[in-house]
């Protein structure tokens, strides 16, 4: 998993530019690239809809927790924002 330390960088340009992190909201590192990344099989709570427009992708999940790593899909076959 190639990744780069998010402190001090500009977002990566596979992120939305008018994207706005609060302080809070700022990752530890970023995925230099996606498509050669890893897939992770996710369980939550619940899936919830954000009435405001923090979140881009409109939902959040309530207590994720990572249940594998998918070693055996390629990115390109994970579910997609459409799909969700």
């Amino acid at each position: 998993l190639d990744v780069v330390p998010a402190k001090g960088r500009r977002l990566p340009p596979y992120i939305l530019p008018d994207t706005k992190l609060e302080p809070d909201d700022a990752p530890d590192v970023w995925v230099r690239d996606p498509m050669a990344s890893i897939v992770m099989q996710l369980r939550s709570y619940e899936v919830v809809e954000c009435r405001w427009d923090k979140f881009r992708a409109k939902f959040t999940l309530r207590f994720p927790r990572c249940t594998m790593i998918r070693y055996d899909k390629p990115p390109e076959q994970a579910m997609t924002w459409s799909q969700m």
